[in-house]
């Protein structure tokens, strides 16, 4: 990704990939501390649980169909 840019937007792609990477780590976890601050910690956890299972299984379900149609 980096390579395909020129000198001169390197700084701006990296710096928003890491912007973008640092959103992506931290919502996750400030979305579970207010469940669980409204929820119990347990139930905050499954719901999480529950959310990234189904997160993985979209994801492999769209690198199925991606594979298969090339």
């Amino acid at each position: 990704m980096i390579k395909a840019t020129t000198l001169v937007k390197r700084a701006a792609v990296s710096s928003a990939y890491f912007v973008v990477a640092y959103i992506a780590i931290s919502v996750p976890v400030v979305a579970e501390g207010f469940s669980a601050h409204f929820l119990s910690l347990v139930s905050a956890a499954v719901g999480f649980s529950a959310v990234m299972a189904l997160l993985a299984i979209v994801a492999g379900v769209l690198v199925h169909r991606r594979a298969a149609s090339h």
